[in-house]
């Protein structure tokens, strides 16, 4: 379900002048002065009315022909983003009953898209300790080949996830883990979501000097395929997501992007704060851009005052930092995927593992 803002001629200049869509038809109009007849009144009346009118359809149909192309980029990362491994530091920080930050952890780790030997169409974010708050991981190798032991017993691509998973994670401080974030984008904007989620065009804005166009999304009825695994005490609350997206205004791929998850709570006026994500992307020589700095806020203390509402505060942060990301190797099929996006992009159907 999409949504235009009130400006919706500048909303047509825009993807114009920067997206370089044309717009199907349209006229312009010149403003004479004088009294004239109230027949000739009412008749420009319409004339402006009809004008407007036409230039909502123009602006609506613009904005979903850049989405559908948004969409495209998003299935394009999904695929593409397979056999890269980069350097990754973890910033775990906890936030005591009164606000304040606890000691920063630091977890450097080397981080390697792990495909799936179960299912083709699955990939994993392995995450490999070298060093933990300054001091060297001694049996890292060790760790490693242990776990490939197991994945090469595993029975399915489940247990191969939990397996990666409880080896990635087990240093941060968070006390939750998020996963298939860095190599699966964007829920809320995938074709399966359209009949649960608002977008509404919100301007532009530069990213790293490049011109984004911002979109609003809000989730407005429920949706198991937008819902996360949430901790035990709090996954029988529906969930409603919103955010904000900065696409490329050239090629539509996400440059920054901002999610918060909400709990409907019986009883609480308005949906309460679960999460708040925020990932900054960056340019790569991969075809896409690729994930620079992720924060994601966790706010899992929930207090009920006396009449009725329910806040939530904040009882953590992971700050998650990224080197350059590099291939392990890159076949002449893989070059040419890497150059184009398909007019008809191939899909497996298969939802982010998160």
């Amino acid at each position: 379900m999409v949504r235009i803002s009130q400006s919706k001629v500048r909303l047509t200049t825009v993807f114009v002048v920067l997206v370089g869509f044309v717009p199907i038809c349209g006229r312009a109009q010149s403003q004479t002065r004088g009294a004239q007849a109230d027949s000739g009144t009412r008749q420009a009346a319409t004339a402006q009315a009809t004008d407007k009118n036409t230039d909502e359809v123009k602006a609506l149909e613009l904005l979903n022909g850049f989405l559908n192309v948004a969409r495209r980029r998003a299935e394009e990362y999904n695929r593409l983003f397979r056999d890269l491994a980069t350097e990754e530091k973890r910033t775990s920080i906890l936030f005591n009953k009164s606000g304040g930050e606890e000691k920063p952890h630091e977890v450097i780790c080397e981080f390697v898209v792990y495909q799936s030997k179960i299912d083709p169409g699955l990939a994993f974010e392995y995450r490999s300790a070298k060093s933990v708050d300054g001091k060297r991981v001694s049996d890292q190798e060790k760790r490693l080949m242990k776990l490939f032991e197991d994945l090469a017993r595993a029975e399915g691509a489940s247990q191969e996830r939990q397996l990666i998973n409880k080896e990635s994670f087990s240093h941060d401080k968070i006390s939750f883990v998020f996963y298939g974030t860095v190599i699966y984008q964007w829920r809320e904007l995938m074709e399966y979501a359209r009949d649960n989620v608002k977008i509404e065009y919100a301007g532009t804005e530069k990213i790293d000097g490049q011109e984004t166009v911002v979109i609003n999304f809000r989730q407005i009825a429920r949706d198991e395929r937008l819902e996360w695994d949430a901790p035990i005490r709090l996954n029988h609350h529906e969930q409603r997501a919103r955010g904000r997206l900065w696409l490329d205004s050239r090629t539509a791929q996400i440059r920054r992007a901002e999610r918060e998850i909400s709990l409907i709570i019986p009883g609480a006026p308005n949906p309460v704060p679960l999460w708040k994500q925020t990932f900054d992307y960056a340019q790569s020589d991969l075809g896409i851009l690729v994930p620079r700095r992720f924060v994601y806020d966790l706010f899992f203390d929930l207090h009920r005052s006396a009449d009725g509402n329910v806040e939530s505060f904040r009882t953590g942060r992971l700050i998650s930092e990224f080197g350059t990301f590099k291939r392990f190797t890159v076949s002449s099929s893989e070059q040419e995927n890497k150059s184009v996006i398909k007019d008809k992009p191939k899909t497996t159907g298969k939802q982010p593992e998160i």
